[in-house]
């Protein structure tokens, strides 16, 4: 540019350094091309905006749903426990023997053996010795099946009487006792030693081996394991010893536990029994 104003000031002895532009007005073409791409340009720049908008008008919406469901939960979580403790207390105060129907009470038939029956017993063999000695030891002290497998030699100890007794706590009632034993009722413990009495006792040796045994002896009762601890309460009563003596040495906490013992061996029954004959 300068060149060609050059030329055309020198004949006039000019020398033009510096033009400035004030208006340039290009052709409508151009214009309106730069027109269509700056309506293009605002228009991508208000979709950009827009869909920026939504988006996070999404997540908002989104995020206050999630809120909204987290309180949700948290507040039927804490109703769901105010409920529960407020059912819990309900049955705290309430007698719940008003909604139970009533369990009839039915006295159950106590099977035993008489003096004469053990004797017979003892006098049978028994394929297992194990169980024939703890069966006669039960019948001799009265001691439950649960007490008589985990009876240990360190349970066993001299008295002042120098009498053997043994010192358990009952598994049942755990009741702890001092029981004193006979000499007798020691022998069937066999040989002293350490650890369990009986050993290899189990069980399942109180169920049909005992059965079998309890037939060839000539029985004909129903009787199981802790029928003999029956059979020692009976003959204990039966040959004059106390009901507190005898409920003392069962390990009962009350009397009158051991009263129904009582009531089958009563001479007073038999005696009144036997007043009115036909004869």
């Amino acid at each position: 540019m300068r060149a060609t104003l050059d030329v055309a000031t020198d004949p006039w002895g000019i020398k033009v350094n510096r033009v400035e532009l004030k208006n340039i007005i290009p052709p409508k073409a151009i214009q309106d091309a730069m027109e269509k791409q700056m309506k293009a340009e605002r228009e991508r720049r208000e979709a950009i905006l827009r869909a920026e908008g939504e988006k996070k008008s999404t997540i908002l919406v989104a995020e206050g749903n999630k809120e909204s469901a987290i309180l949700d939960a948290e507040a039927e979580k804490q109703a769901a426990i105010l409920r529960a403790e407020a059912e819990k207390e309900k049955m705290l105060r309430e007698n719940l023997n008003d909604f139970l129907e009533k369990i009839e009470w039915k006295e159950v038939k106590k099977e035993y053996l008489t003096l004469d029956e053990v004797k017979k017993l003892a006098a049978t063999p028994c394929k297992i010795p194990v169980l024939k000695q703890a069966s006669l030891f039960a019948c001799m002290t009265g001691l439950r099946i649960s007490d008589i497998l985990k009876l240990d030699w360190r349970d066993f100890e001299v008295g002042p009487d120098q009498g053997y007794y043994i010192r358990i706590c009952t598994e049942k009632t755990e009741t702890e006792a001092t029981l004193p034993i006979s000499q007798e009722a020691l022998e069937l413990c066999g040989e002293w030693g350490t650890g369990k009495v009986f050993k290899g006792l189990t069980r399942s040796m109180t169920h049909h081996p005992l059965k079998q045994w309890i037939s060839e002896a000539g029985i004909r009762k129903h009787i199981t394991f802790h029928c003999f601890r029956h059979s020692y309460a009976v003959i204990q009563i039966s040959l004059g010893t106390d009901i507190y003596t005898v409920s003392k040495m069962l390990t009962h906490k009350n009397v009158t536990t051991t009263q129904i013992y009582a009531d089958l061996v009563n001479s007073k029954k038999r005696e009144t029994a036997n007043k009115i004959s036909l004869k």
